[in-house]
């Protein structure tokens, strides 16, 4: 695994359980609104760990226009996306109340986590994920 993979995998270890603390410990905004930023932050790491060459700033984007129209899609309920709602994972992953004040918080996140992705791809060097190269050999070994 790269040392960029790392870096966002070990970032992803750390927002998963914040963005959970968030959204469930009742502090106020922070559980409303907080949440959503850490979960538009966590998918764009994810997706940039996915795609390591691909533009951090390009997939938290993508995530951002993906989470406003989900956002949007809790303005619709069909019985079969109800049953889904219904459940723990589909209130975590798609929602269930809609809310102009997420919106924000969403773009906070998206920027939050083009910024962090982009700093870890930075920190390796070399415009692709991954290149960071140490004496000895292109895989960072020195056998």
């Amino acid at each position: 695994m790269s040392e960029y993979r790392r870096k966002l995998l070990y970032s992803v270890v750390i927002v998963v359980p914040a963005g959970f603390l968030a959204k469930y410990a009742g502090i106020g905004w922070l559980g409303d609104y907080g949440a959503g930023m850490l979960y538009v932050f966590f998918w764009t790491l994810v997706f940039c760990w996915g795609n390591p060459v691909a533009s951090p700033r390009g997939i938290a984007g993508m995530v951002f226009l993906v989470t406003c129209a989900l956002e949007f899609l809790q303005l619709w309920h069909p019985a079969w996306l109800e049953v889904v709602r219904s459940t723990w994972a589909g209130r975590v992953l798609i929602g269930t109340v809609f809310s102009m004040w997420d919106f924000p918080f969403y773009l906070l996140g998206a920027v939050l986590g083009a910024h962090w992705a982009s700093h870890l791809k930075r920190s390796v060097g070399g415009p692709e994920a991954g290149t960071h190269h140490s004496a000895g050999g292109s895989d960072g070994n020195t056998a």
